[in-house]
């Protein structure tokens, strides 16, 4: 017998999520063209062996990967850091491509807590008998999540994760890019992952 979320129809209706990374990317990416001078764009001033070389200033990003619990299509969205706020906007931007999940699963990481309480309040403030009573049916997303220390209970996107992290490593091959080279990249990992 399937999970319930395996048996029903519908893409990204019940859906995991998970973090992969941090990977490095430049902060700005032209800093390498600026000759020893003071970046104009992110204000970094490039060390001697840094200017030989042509790097430039790096930052950490993320990955979210929320993958679809009927169908184990995958949606990549990058986020700066892992704080609440990041994490609210990324599903922001998925639910606006995509669709609003009706059931959520993911592990207990702070930033998927307070996102979830946050979005519970939204809808909460939303959902006056004034507004819709629709609002509440349409849009009520259920939120489970995995007990701690336990990542046996996410193996739906711990195994997605690593199929997508093994094409990404590979491709990248220790560079480091610019944050739009990295996010093209990343979309030719998900269309990829997408067409199996």
């Amino acid at each position: 017998k399937l999970p319930v979320g395996r048996g029903q129809i519908g893409n990204f209706d019940r859906v995991a999520l998970g973090y992969a990374g941090f990977f490095e990317i430049k902060n700005c990416g032209t800093c390498k063209n600026q000759k020893g001078e003071k970046c104009s764009k992110c204000g970094h001033k490039p060390k001697k062996e840094q200017k030989e070389k042509g790097i430039c200033k790096t930052r950490k990003i993320w990955i979210l990967v929320i993958a679809c619990h009927n169908s184990r299509a995958v949606h990549l969205e990058l986020v700066n850091d892992k704080t609440t706020e990041e994490f609210v906007l990324a599903m922001k931007r998925f639910c606006n491509r995509r669709s609003t999940p009706k059931i959520i699963h993911s592990d207990n990481a702070g930033e998927f807590i307070q996102g979830k309480n946050i979005i519970k309040s939204v809808f909460d403030d939303l959902n006056t008998y004034k507004t819709h009573q629709k609002l509440q049916d349409d849009l009520s997303i259920t939120w489970y999540h995995a007990p701690s220390k336990a990542p046996s209970h996410s193996g739906v996107i711990e195994r997605i994760v690593g199929t997508i992290k093994k094409p990404l490593i590979k491709t990248l091959q220790g560079a480091i890019l610019t944050e739009t080279e990295f996010y093209t990249i990343l979309t030719d990992i998900e269309a990829c992952v997408n067409s199996r």
